[in-house]
């Protein structure tokens, strides 16, 4: 039998620097591809690292070409719906034939609101890119768009394509680091400058353990029947992790083994979870596993299936449980609601009604009083896309409107034909019965004339005779 040569393992890499005490985040893969660990990245591993070799550094570049491919695109999509909107509009004085709706005020009327969208300022921006003509984009003489200078927009891409970026889309900008912009909705006012108070900063979960004195005599030893914990994390069961079974002479030694097999965990190993030493003071302290999530679902805890001795010997048997919190606060003085680091304006606020905001501000930076400002911006597509909504909408959309006008109109038409159509029938009854009376009164005559000529007939034989007698 061939021996052994090595043991198969799962590949890793870390991100971040150990340096100052972090730690950085060690994610692994049964195949040497990691995929979206950093969005929208693929990486193949073809080596391993070394501490001679230094760390790798990735450096992407902007797909120019590619934006413009969909910037091209949305001109495209616009001019399809405008010439849509003049196909029903026409008239063909060769065939003198016209558009299905031509001469429609509410098709008119849509036709200019969408001009309208893409045509003024984008309220909200300080930048010079606050119209599309700001990257070479304008509208012709028949109204559709085009990209008359793409060096223009090839310059604002490589020069400021956060600029860009935000002409098309919702963007917020923010007087303080620790506050960005998430998203708005159609019912937020472009332009509009909030104000945030923080009242309570979004925390971790973590797990507390008690005191540990171990090192101070020789340090902490794990043998085979206490080197096993298992852990649930943010409402995810782990599988069982083996720790070394062996002495760990710092407390450095052992948080180092414990972050490293919980990262090679394949059920929690990729969320992030941090192991952390407190140190009390001589060589006294306690471990903290710390969830990275954040807020009231943000949890760490042991598993009661694993023998208590474990737990013991590491100091969590009697840990305390700590749940984090979320961030709780207010967004131009109208209530929010907070969810981990995200705080959002409430259903039905008057002005926040949907913005969400991230809040990464700790319990140190909290003021009282507002900690800053977001000012929100309606981006070109972002005020089309709120705009097709209101105008297609199925319930009260302009569209919807002129819909349920129509069929209103409709149901108009065929209650008046109805009431016509028994009208008419009324009147027909009355004819019919009419023409049956002169009928019946014609017979009568016609019988009162045979009769009287009966009767003549026979007074004029009735004096032939007499006169003959004589």
């Amino acid at each position: 039998f061939a021996p052994l040569l090595q043991q198969a393992s799962d590949a890793q890499i870390s991100i971040g620097s150990s340096t100052g005490g972090a730690s950085p985040i060690v994610i692994s893969s049964d195949t040497n591809q990691f995929k979206d660990v950093i969005p929208g990245l693929k990486l193949d591993i073809k080596g391993v690292t070394t501490e001679d070799s230094g760390p790798v550094t990735i450096k992407t570049g902007m797909n120019v070409e590619g934006i413009k491919q969909n910037i091209n695109s949305f001109i495209s999509a616009y001019n399809d719906a405008m010439s849509f909107i003049d196909d029903q509009n026409k008239y063909n004085s060769e065939t003198k034939e016209a558009g299905v709706l031509m001469g429609d005020l509410t098709l008119m009327t849509i036709q200019s609101r969408l001009h309208n969208m893409i045509a003024g300022r984008v309220k909200g921006l300080d930048s010079s890119i606050n119209t599309l003509s700001g990257v070479g984009i304008r509208t012709g003489a028949t109204g559709r768009l085009s990209l008359v200078e793409p060096s223009k927009l090839t310059e604002a891409l490589e020069d400021d394509f956060e600029a860009v970026l935000n002409l098309f889309v919702d963007s917020g900008s923010s007087s303080m680091t620790g506050i960005s912009f998430v998203g708005g909705s159609s019912k937020i006012e472009s332009g509009t400058a909030f104000k945030v108070d923080i009242t309570q900063a979004a925390t971790h979960g973590y797990l507390e353990g008690t005191s540990l004195d171990d090192f101070a005599s020789g340090g902490l030893t794990l043998t085979e029947n206490n080197n096993k914990i298992k852990l649930r994390v943010d409402g995810m069961l782990s599988e069982e992790i083996v720790l070394s079974a062996r002495t760990y002479s710092t407390s450095s030694d052992l948080v180092n083994e414990l972050q490293t097999r919980i990262n090679a965990d394949k059920k929690i190993g990729d969320r992030g979870v941090l192991v952390k030493w407190l140190d009390e003071g001589g060589n006294n302290g306690h471990l903290e596993i710390v969830s990275s999530s954040y807020g009231s679902s943000s949890k760490a805890e042991i598993i009661a299936s694993i023998p208590n001795s474990a737990y013991s010997k590491l100091g969590i048997a009697s840990a305390t449980v700590i749940t984090g919190d979320d961030v709780a606060g207010t967004i131009n003085g109208e209530k929010a609601t907070g969810i981990g680091q995200f705080l959002t304006g409430n259903e039905g606020n008057s002005t926040t009604d949907g913005l969400k905001l991230l809040i990464t501000l700790g319990s140190s930076q909290i003021v009282d009083g507002e900690e800053g400002t977001v000012t929100f911006a309606k981006g070109v597509s972002s005020i089309l896309a709120y705009g097709l909504e209101s105008i297609t909408k199925s319930t009260d959309g302009v569209i919807g409107r002129k819909t349920k006008g129509l069929e209103k109109e409709v149901e108009n038409i065929k209650s008046y034909i109805e009431d016509f159509d028994e009208r008419l029938m009324l009147r027909r009854e009355r004819l019919e019965k009419i023409w049956a009376d002169l009928e019946t009164t014609l017979s009568q005559l016609q019988s009162q004339g045979d009769f009287l000529s009966t009767q003549l007939a026979q007074i004029s034989s009735n004096m032939s005779y007499m006169i003959g007698r004589k």
